[in-house]
């Protein structure tokens, strides 16, 4: 905020803000002041970065907190606004000196956050940052519960074809060529998970609902695209009221 001073130094409701500053600093740089052989006086002057801390918290949250500077006049001097000056504070009489909103990055690559297991499901995670403040801003997408396609031990897996088993997918017709119709039996009321895929193991549809739903695939993929003629694996995943999981898996012929 001010070099090295060798005369009386005061300094009061101020503030500095670094994006990455270094940790290592030189002989006599400090954060708020480089160095002063003569007296000197702070007052409700602040220092914030992305790594250091004055006030012992998050620096990006606090810098936009008009409670973090004590003693300032908001009233008359200062003005605080989440879309001037990346919402830390600014001086009234030179509001229309500062710069309006934030000018984002491009998204990074898709990092995996947690990966997705036999019990639970996953995330992705990628990040944009505001090349004028700095300030960060993540998405996040959910990685689907991993199921005996990927390797998991199956939990009951029947075909509703199997007279064997009451349970399981229904199909209208076992080779569609416009729309295929798929229910579902469950031993009790459940909520219902229908992907269908192709035989290369992708994704091609994916849809949710009741065990009382009767599930249409209009034979496109994920792009609105319509798929190839074939054999296609439609795989059910039930939870039922009770908490219990049930997976179902059946063939279904596309012929267009």
């Amino acid at each position: 905020m001010v070099g090295y001073n060798s005369v009386e130094l005061d300094i009061r409701n101020s503030y500095s803000y670094s994006i990455a500053p270094s940790r290592h600093w030189a002989n006599n740089v400090f954060r708020v002041w480089g160095g002063s052989s003569g007296r000197r006086t702070i007052t409700s002057a602040y220092f914030f970065s992305d790594l250091w801390s004055s006030i012992g918290e998050s620096d990006a949250v606090r810098i936009r907190d008009r409670s973090t500077f004590v003693d300032w006049d908001f009233d008359n001097i200062w003005e605080m606004n989440p879309n001037i000056n990346c919402g830390v504070p600014y001086l009234r009489a030179l509001e229309g000196s500062y710069e309006y909103g934030r000018v984002w990055s491009d998204w990074s690559e898709w990092n995996t956050a947690k990966a997705a297991t036999c019990e639970a499901p996953g995330s992705r995670e990628r990040t944009r940052f505001c090349t004028r403040c700095g300030e960060t801003d993540n998405e996040t997408r959910e990685i689907p519960q991993l199921t005996e396609l990927d390797g998991c031990d199956p939990i009951s897996i029947r075909d509703r074809q199997n007279p064997i088993s009451p349970f399981g997918i229904l199909l209208e017709n076992a080779i569609v060529s416009d729309i295929a119709k798929i229910s579902v039996i469950t031993p009790e009321t459940a909520t219902i998970n229908v992907r269908v895929l192709d035989n290369l193991g992708n994704f091609v549809f994916q849809t949710s609902g009741r065990s009382t739903d009767v599930f249409a695939w209009n034979l496109t993929n994920a792009a609105g695209r319509f798929v190839g003629n074939g054999t296609y694996l439609v795989v059910v995943e039930a939870t039922g009221i009770s908490g219990k999981r049930y997976l179902y898996s059946a063939r279904i012929g596309v012929s267009r």
